[in-house]
């Protein structure tokens, strides 16, 4: 995430932080970057396992949570759309 937007969060390296959508949410850990636009986030696929107890920095982050399987995929190949997914990023996670 942009270093300038994490601050106008008030979120810091390491934090946690939900990220939302219209299909679903997930845990993630936030880290900075001036890669990345203000306003846009990446995040790695980590197959976490939502019913699995550990902790978020050791069962990953399972990014399909904010994918919707019914519809928004490519009709020819069937692959779910992976980019550009609007997303809102909350400073202080709720328990999923």
């Amino acid at each position: 995430m942009n270093p300038e937007a994490m601050r106008s969060l008030g979120i810091k390296d390491g934090d946690r932080v939900l990220l939302e959508s219209a299909f679903g949410q997930v845990e993630a850990i936030v880290e900075g970057t001036e890669d990345l636009m203000p306003g846009v986030v990446a995040l790695a696929f980590g197959w976490g396992d939502p019913s699995d107890d550990r902790d978020i920095r050791e069962k990953g982050c399972n990014v399909q949570r904010l994918i919707p399987d019914d519809h928004r995929y490519d009709p020819v190949t069937g692959l779910a759309l992976q980019t550009a997914i609007p997303v809102n990023v909350y400073a202080q996670p709720v328990i999923l």
